[in-house]
């Protein structure tokens, strides 16, 4: 981080105003803190700064999901910890994060490729279709972007000219993301902790964006007006999230089999991911080969805009994409008016609500004024 970062900051305990503790520089940029640690002016809580990330997780927390070399490399820098044996991790948010940890470190990293293939699932094309917003809205903005930790959004926010990303999420990927951003690092600002209770000051981003995920939190009209408190009056808010209507495979069959799939290790689930995988991928491509002779309107088809976008990556993405659905601890389908519900109760306008690829609802709402519900589909 940035030492000037920390004007956006605030104490996660006690909302006091923190200084930099500890502060280990990289030598080419005095400005930026690789190692260290920041407290609180008024309570004196600490919050370490390792390899670039700002940890915002609790005692226990740090505990159960650091590796033994983050909690040694933790001590060296702070001296504060004396780390117990980690148990299981029995919070749900905690295992979500752990999940995706897994999926985006081990299982299917994403890479600058990926990113960089236009028509992809992680390309710059889909990112826009997702979020709902243009490139020239984000130009020279600081935006905050809840559950990011792939780091997708963040590489094609700073593409298109944001003079900041606030990156958070409280899975262990976020990790990866100085190494995806090692030529931007001045414009990142990375905060490992839980969205509903990160300490970022009211009104301190211009833009907020949280992208297939607020569906994955455990409580999300918390995490819904905790983001909105960080806006500045008149900007905007942008949320994509599964869909409750056209997901009657999702709602009905894999959701209802979730109790099953949690006791399976992350491990397993992976190779078991391959079966529904390599069936969808027939199942697109058969019926593409049909379109392509004349034979079908294929476009019609259930699924068939989110298939046609997973095909860009091959089987790859196919077998990322239903492992991705199969894992998730906590998965929530939104209908149409929940969408709307968040955005009232939070005093937002509606700028618009769409279906894309027939799965999710995208929703972008400005802060500051308070006028009945309006949408287009």
């Amino acid at each position: 981080m940035r030492k000037d970062d920390i004007d956006l900051l605030c104490c996660k305990q006690c909302h006091g105003n923190l200084y930099i503790f500890i502060s280990d520089h990289n030598d080419a940029n005095k400005n930026h803190i690789v190692n260290g640690a920041l407290r609180c002016k008024n309570c004196k809580r600490i919050y370490p700064i390792l390899n670039h990330v700002l940890i915002f997780l609790d005692d226990e927390e740090i505990r159960q999901i650091f590796t033994e070399d983050q909690k040694q490399n933790l001590f060296n820098i702070i001296g504060k910890y004396n780390f117990l044996e980690a148990g299981h991790i029995e919070s749900e948010q905690l295992r979500v994060g752990h999940n995706w940890n897994f999926q985006f470190t081990d299982a299917f990293p994403v890479s600058i490729s990926d990113m960089n293939l236009l028509n992809g699932f992680w390309g710059e094309n889909a990112f826009y279709n997702f979020s709902g917003i243009t490139k020239d809205v984000v130009r020279n903005k600081i935006v905050g972007v809840f559950c990011g930790g792939s780091g997708r959004e963040a590489y094609h926010l700073l593409n298109a000219g944001a003079r900041k990303a606030v990156v958070v999420d409280i899975g262990g990927h976020i990790n990866n993301l100085p190494f995806l951003f090692k030529d931007k690092l001045d414009n990142v600002l990375l905060l490992w902790g839980d969205i509903k209770t990160v300490p970022l000051k009211n009104e301190c981003l211009d833009i907020v964006i949280c992208d297939h995920a607020l569906q994955h939190v455990e409580n999300h009209r918390i995490a819904f007006s905790k983001m909105v408190q960080t806006i500045k009056p008149q900007e905007e808010i942008s949320i994509c999230v599964y869909s409750h209507e056209n997901n009657l495979l999702m709602t009905h069959a894999i959701e209802p089999l979730k109790f099953l799939f949690k006791i399976i290790p992350v491990k397993i689930l992976r190779y078991f991911a391959i079966i529904p995988a390599f069936m969808l991928f027939m199942y697109f491509h058969i019926n593409h080969s049909l379109f392509k002779l004349g034979l079908i309107e294929c476009t019609r088809l259930p699924f068939f805009k989110v298939l046609n976008l997973w095909s860009y990556g091959g089987f790859q993405k196919f077998w990322e994409a239903c492992f991705d659905l199969l894992h998730a601890p906590i998965s929530y389908h939104f209908k149409k008016f929940e969408c709307e519900n968040l955005a009232q109760k939070n005093n937002l306008k509606i700028v618009k609500i769409d279906m894309v690829n027939d799965t999710m609802w995208c929703l972008v709402a400005q802060k500051g004024v308070r006028v009945p519900c309006e949408s287009n589909v």
